[in-house]
């Protein structure tokens, strides 16, 4: 890794301006789909692939010196809905026969070429438009999302996450986000905690599956308490399909059938790369339902650019002990584990079980035997190391 005080000099010196990186891969996506061809992979292995390998060179590093107006901030997240909303636009037009938007028409009168026309079109240039358009549902439409729905006392904050939560068909991630996964984290009770020995992609389907039915059990419950019946207007979880709703009633109006089909694949493949991170986050880590959630049943994740390009979701252990906290005021907690690797690398490393045995194993050793409480050694001998 690249170290030494200069780089660290260099990482605060730009500041809240690292937070951008995201969008910024965004927009250089928008403009490889208006020119179409190979720059779509261009811009897509750059931000998948480049990105990882350039988070291991770099490392980590510390925060800014500065903290500058909270606008500042918000800006960069508040910018990602409308982004996402031109990506999706652009992607539908490489699904249609036509030009739905007159978009074709627009920019030939500004004297440019669609590189999504019809006519020159080819299926690598749709598959590439495809998995970026998920990739960027994932990492920008499902991590800011999670730093908005925590902003509970803001009247759009909320409903911003949940219209980015539309595009991955996730309307049920808030109501388990809040209220299940920080009350039952690396517990057995929470799906969203990938347990030793599992799988990643087994996880994605436990942990889509469980969240959904944990959503309609908390919901249910809920209004319970409130003397309403589950079918009311009041269920959180049905308005939130509302988004969901809408957004596919107007993809279908855009882009037809085609359209439809190819932004389900989009919308489907989003969740799961990002829940790729999840099954990181928590991989193993044990504690006693009802017990304190402590720093130590978090891992955290200390590389630059994991922590610049997901607003600081990698500082996971001061999240989960102070959720309300805005990303940007997140810090390194001392008594959480820590992956050795970004967040990008340790996805890929997951989907070769024997690497990340490797990796993993001697870090669950040391953490069972230096940081687990008894309590937390008998349940892993009761429930067993590979649950």
């Amino acid at each position: 890794m690249w170290g030494g005080q200069r780089l660290d000099r260099f990482f605060r010196g730009i500041g809240a301006a690292r937070y951008g990186i995201l969008n910024l891969l965004m927009i250089g996506f928008i403009a490889a789909l208006l020119f179409g061809g190979a720059w779509i992979w261009v811009v897509l292995a750059v931000s998948v692939i480049g990105t990882g390998f350039v988070e291991e060179l770099i490392g980590d590093a510390g925060e800014p010196s500065k903290q500058p107006a909270r606008w500042i901030y918000d800006i960069q997240l508040y910018a990602t809905l409308p982004l996402l909303a031109l990506i999706t636009l652009l992607h539908l037009h490489y699904l249609t026969r036509g030009d739905p938007l007159g978009l074709v028409r627009g920019l030939s009168e500004l004297g440019l070429q669609f590189g999504g026309l019809p006519s020159i079109r080819r299926w690598p240039d749709v598959t590439g438009a495809t998995l970026g358009t998920a990739y960027f549902y994932a990492l920008a439409g499902m991590t800011v999302a999670h730093e908005l729905l925590h902003r509970t006392g803001s009247a759009i904050g909320p409903r911003v996450a949940r219209a980015l939560l539309a595009f991955n068909l996730s309307g049920h991630y808030a109501i388990y986000h809040l209220h299940g996964h920080h009350r039952n984290v690396a517990t057995f009770e929470d799906p969203a905690t990938a347990r030793r020995g599992e799988y990643v992609l087994a996880f994605l389907a436990r942990c889509f599956l469980g969240e959904f039915r944990a959503s309609v059990k908390l919901e249910q419950a809920r209004l319970a308490r409130g003397g309403l019946p589950a079918l009311s207007l009041r269920n959180r979880l049905l308005q939130d399909q509302l988004y969901c709703i809408a957004l596919l009633a107007m993809v279908a109006l855009i882009g037809g059938h085609r359209g439809l089909l190819g932004f389900l694949v989009a919308a489907w493949l989003g969740p799961g790369i990002q829940r790729m991170v999840d099954y990181t986050q928590h991989y193993g880590l044990v504690r006693m339902p009802g017990t304190r959630i402590e720093a130590r049943h978090s891992w955290e994740c200390d590389r630059f650019l994991t922590n610049a390009m997901q607003y600081n979701l990698g500082l996971h252990a001061d999240h989960h002990l102070a959720a309300g906290k805005p990303y940007w005021q997140l810090q390194p907690r001392s008594g959480a584990p820590r992956l050795p690797c970004g967040y990008t690398t340790a996805s890929f490393i997951a989907l070769v079980p024997p690497l990340w045995r490797a990796m993993t194993e001697p870090l669950l050793a040391d953490w069972d035997r230096r940081l687990a409480n008894d309590e937390e050694r008998a349940l892993l001998r009761t429930r067993g190391r590979r649950s």
